[in-house]
């Protein structure tokens, strides 16, 4: 776990699970010579990627930013990911005396079952019930409508069956705007990866963390033309992605990352043409 302290806001960035993904689907049309100085593949082309949970704690409320496979994932859905470790989401938030009651917001940067998993736990008996009784979940119109609507590219991304049932629970707020989803916290639409993926950027005094998701879903792929082959509008990516690293490298923003195995928080800089990014946070228990 790595913890960032901005003034009365504490983000801390988790690892619910970690998968493994073709390295070529997550760079895209760049040639292996050089994704594989970012990351090393192994005998299967495979990349070893986390599922990052960023955890807010500002003006008196709690809020996820994604919250990973979680545990109720089929057969199929861990080949597809390379998964078969269990889901350490409740073990994390245990760790840091988080009851599940107590968080106020799920918000997710887009709905794939990475990102999305989480927020269904299941019970003994194989149903699946919200893991956050008492949590609004912010999600963008568009993505959801895509999530229960999904096209052949998309079908194994997006967990339908599951996102009918938070549905029935009255939990589920869709926006179709950007906005502040409470004091501190905002999100804003990028598309790109899907069409209704949205960024989340927490504001406290002069500092901002920037949360891309799958915009930036690792330091290595701070060049705005590694994208992933995922990515359903690539050249949105592309221009949202320029203009982006523009407003962090001139803000002083700081950077989450919800794939990066090394890396969760950094700071990024501009030289010679070439963005890299430097940790900060602290390590904790």
């Amino acid at each position: 776990m790595t913890r960032l302290m901005l003034a009365d806001a504490e983000l801390i960035s988790f690892v619910e699970n970690r998968c493994y993904l073709d390295g070529g689907s997550m760079y895209g049309v760049i040639p292996k010579i050089m994704w594989e100085q970012h990351a090393s593949a192994d005998a299967e082309n495979r990349i070893p990627l986390d599922t990052n949970v960023v955890l807010i704690r500002v003006n008196g409320r709690i809020a996820l930013v994604d919250c990973g496979l979680g545990d109720g994932t089929t057969k199929r859905e861990r080949k597809i990911y390379g998964c078969e470790t269990p889901s350490r989401l409740e073990d994390a938030l245990a760790q840091l005396g988080i009851d599940r009651q107590r968080v106020d917001f799920v918000i997710a940067t887009h709905l794939h079952l990475d990102h999305i998993g989480g927020a269904l736990g299941i019970t003994a008996d194989g149903a699946f019930k919200p893991r956050f009784p008492n949590a609004r979940h912010v999600f963008r119109k568009t993505e959801w409508i895509a999530a229960l609507n999904p096209d052949d590219r998309s079908l194994a991304s997006y967990p339908s069956d599951r996102l009918l049932q938070l549905e029935q629970t009255g939990l589920v707020d869709l926006i179709e705007d950007d906005r502040e989803v409470f004091p501190g916290v905002r999100v804003e639409l990028t598309g790109g990866h899907t069409a209704g993926h949205q960024a989340v950027f927490v504001s406290v005094g002069d500092a901002t963390v920037a949360i891309p998701g799958d915009i930036i879903p690792t330091s290595g792929h701070l060049r705005p033309t590694y994208i992933a082959a995922s990515d359903l509008f690539p050249l949105d990516t592309l221009e949202y992605k320029k203009r982006l690293l523009n407003r962090i490298v001139g803000g002083g923003w700081i950077v989450a990352f919800d794939h990066d195995t090394q890396v969760k928080f950094a700071r990024i800089r501009l030289d010679g043409g070439r963005y890299s990014a430097t940790t900060v946070g602290e390590l904790v228990v």
